[in-house]
Parts: structure tokens; sequence; C-alpha cells
């Protein structure tokens, strides 16, 4: 969403990259956002309130995509942002 986001705006000349800004540095805060679904939990337990087997499995869902999400941010970064400072960019 936000690189969309990001994409759409550019586009249209709505918004422009401050310096130093790069397009892997607005890939790795994308996928930085999805660690930050702390909602999630809640929102399970009020949908699923008489099953406890299928919100502990949407807990473990949400916690996983968490982990996932976070773990494709440090390699995103690692490969991205690596690769944009030793072109000097």
């Amino acid at each position: 969403g936000i690189v969309l986001a990001t994409a759409i705006a550019k586009r249209l000349r709505l918004a422009s990259f401050p310096s130093g800004v790069t397009w892997g540095g607005i890939v790795v805060i994308g996928t930085v956002a999805g660690i930050g679904f702390t909602m999630a939990p809640f929102i399970a337990e009020l949908a699923l309130p008489a099953n406890a087997e299928l919100l502990g499995l949407a807990k473990v869902g949400v916690l996983a995509a968490s982990a996932l999400a976070a773990v494709t941010a440090l390699l995103l970064g690692r490969i991205l942002l690596t690769r944009e400072h030793a072109a000097g960019t």
C-alpha cells in the first residue's frame, strides 16, 4: 500500500522524494509496515469469541505474518540499500 500510494503520488507529481530517499528505501519501509498488524489479534477476538481453536490459529497467523514481514524487510534492506549505497545514490 505504501509503495503503491508513493508511486501514484510521484507519477501524478503530487509529491517528490526528499534528498537521499530512493525507491529501494520506499520498498523497505513498505515492507516494514507489514509488521504493524498489532490490532489484528484484538479484531480476531471480537470476530471469533466462541471458537478458541480458530482464535488461536488467527493469532498464530498474524504473528507469523509479522515475523515474515520483519525478516523480508531486513533482507530487502540488506540487498537494496547496500546496492544503492555501493552505487553512490
